[in-house]
């Protein structure tokens, strides 16, 4: 390769380019480097652990780039016992030197084909069958659940989702005409998932999405803008209740997933129960609520730690302050906390009291007067029990954006989560043409 050839090209010959699923490019560099002026778009923000990891281990040949990690893990690090490193080893080296900033990362050209011309080179392009393109056009918008799902996709921060990729989707099309496409209307969506459910007992469940792509949409951390999203829940003892559970505090919070995500699940619960990663039982009342954001606007986004932060910052301003839910909002203290929380309703129970009194302030305040001896791990303690009786990010709460199948562990659904207040009851909503209640068998 010629020295002064272009460094996203020197990456490509060196086998260091990597290329996510939507074709965008990413060129690593070591932080000694100087960035060199057009080279590319540094991402310096929204980059956790989890986003590195899905990045450095998501590469997609697709694009006729072969990518070597063990390459590119001796390029940045220069360490000459790497050979005696597991590839686990260093995507942790990797992945930790992205997050704190000792390895650059660079978006680079984006993959994405434009839509072929049947002028091109004068020879006829092949086309899909029109009743194919036809179906694919509308642009998706926003979704959501509690440790689950929901809302809209900007330009993530590590990967961007390519505008243009008609190509792709003319591909997934033929295998699955619906991918990626809203349904016209409420009516339209209920009709869909029937039609789902004829696929479903004859092939059983096939997601829409694999395990690594929802993970990537995940670690994007932005929402698709999908029109149609869907809460799946206990059915309500009332019409006059809201869609979820409303706090004294006037707070709703509504963990969903996208239409588009959960389509394939059809009104199954069991299955929806799996994909949503809760537990199901056959003696209880399911219900499906499918919201048509374009009626009823939501501020959904995807639950991840960074997000999470950013926008409990402002919904708690004045009650947490900012610095107190940076810490509660990380990889390591929830896992703290899961112990915690534990220890909290086994003294719950040992005093004969109902676990719902783990919801209530003063209880939590007094476990903490007698569990922690740190006057810091008793206010985090108080804080992260506040966060999840008020926003119902329990303790198993991941902060990955996505939700894990009950039945396996691959990632079910994108999660998105809104944070309403005062909401309107569900016959409200239903009579005004925002949502669509389905009953579930």
């Amino acid at each position: 390769m010629h020295p002064n050839a272009n460094p996203f090209e020197q990456s490509k010959f060196n086998q260091t380019l990597l290329v996510d699923a939507f074709g965008q490019s990413y060129m690593f560099l070591p932080r000694h480097v100087s960035q060199m002026e057009n080279l590319g778009e540094l991402v310096n923000h929204s980059i956790d652990i989890y986003w590195a990891q899905s990045l450095l281990q998501n590469h997609s040949p697709m694009w006729g780039c072969q990518f070597d990690l063990n390459k590119l893990y001796f390029q940045v690090s220069g360490d000459y016992m790497a050979s005696h490193k597991s590839l686990q080893q260093k995507i942790d080296w990797l992945s930790n030197g992205i997050v704190n900033g000792e390895v650059k990362v660079l978006k680079g050209s984006n993959f994405t084909p434009p839509p072929p011309s049947n002028m091109e080179g004068g020879m006829p392009v092949a086309t899909l069958p029109t009743k194919v393109v036809a179906r694919k056009a509308p642009t998706p918008e926003p979704l959501g659940q509690g440790g689950t799902v929901e809302q809209q996709i900007d330009k993530p921060t590590g990967a961007e989702v390519p505008k243009n990729n008609q190509f792709t989707k003319d591909i997934e099309a033929l295998v699955d005409p619906l991918k990626g496409v809203p349904p016209k209307s409420l009516s339209d969506a209920v009709n869909r998932l029937k039609d789902a459910g004829r696929e479903l007992e004859k092939n059983g469940y096939q997601p829409r999405y694999s395990d690594a792509e929802i993970k990537t949409m995940a670690a994007l951390g932005e929402i698709p803008k999908d029109r149609f999203l869907v809460r799946f829940s206990n059915a309500p003892s009332s019409e006059a209740d809201p869609i979820g559970h409303k706090r004294d505090s006037g707070r709703h919070p509504l963990w969903m997933s996208s239409f588009d995500q959960v389509e394939k699940a059809d009104t199954d619960p069991a299955v929806i129960a799996d994909v949503f990663g809760t537990n199901f039982d056959p003696n209880e009342k399911y219900v499906m609520y499918v919201i048509d954001t374009q009626a009823m606007p939501t501020d959904a986004f995807v639950p991840t730690f960074d997000n999470m932060k950013e926008k409990l910052g402002k919904d708690f301003l004045g009650q947490i302050p900012q610095g107190q839910i940076d810490r509660i909002m990380t990889p390591e203290y929830s896992k703290k906390f899961r112990g915690h929380w534990n220890e909290f309703n086994s003294s719950l129970n040992a005093e004969g009291k109902h676990w719902s009194k783990s919801f209530e302030s003063d209880e939590a305040e007094a476990f903490a007067c007698k569990y922690f001896e740190d006057p810091q791990d008793a206010q985090d303690f108080i804080n992260r029990q506040e966060v999840l009786s008020e926003i119902g990010a329990w303790e198993i709460f991941t902060g990955k954006g996505y939700t894990e199948m009950s039945s396996s562990p691959n990632a079910g659904a994108l999660e998105m989560l809104d944070i309403q207040n005062n909401p309107d009851s569900i016959e409200s909503l239903v009579s005004e043409g925002k949502i669509e209640k389905i009953k579930l068998n």
